[in-house]
């Protein structure tokens, strides 16, 4: 009963179509995948939560912050190869571990430190 209910209610919502709209403003290949596996929900909890992000989001825009996205790539698979005995990453590699790192630090600096409204 519950997944015909989901199933009815992302129809009515027209999941899919707002999925598709999402993947639009993806600047990444990363992003791209994660809105591809969106998934509607009815778990209420969850639901609350993700609404309070978005809550706080909105503030944090609306107060001039912004969080950069483009070029952001998955470095799973580097971080697993550079655990490999004896493996190497090229240089390109580290390059964007590090960017990857970089940025994940703004994010908390920002996160910690807000811009004021």
């Amino acid at each position: 009963m519950a997944g015909e209910l989901l199933h009815n209610s992302a129809r009515v919502l027209e999941f899919d179509s707002l999925r598709e709209l999402l993947r639009g403003y993806a600047s990444s290949p990363l992003s791209q995948r994660k809105i591809a596996a969106l998934a509607p929900s009815t778990d209420r909890d969850w639901i609350e939560s993700q609404q309070q992000l978005a809550t706080e989001i909105r503030e944090f825009r609306r107060a001039g912050g912004r969080f950069d996205f483009s070029a952001l790539i998955e470095i799973g698979p580097l971080v697993q190869k550079a655990r490999i005995d004896g493996a190497v990453l090229e240089t390109t590699e580290i390059r964007d571990v590090i960017l990857v790192v970089d940025r994940a630090a703004e994010w908390r600096e920002i996160v910690l430190h807000p811009p004021r409204t």
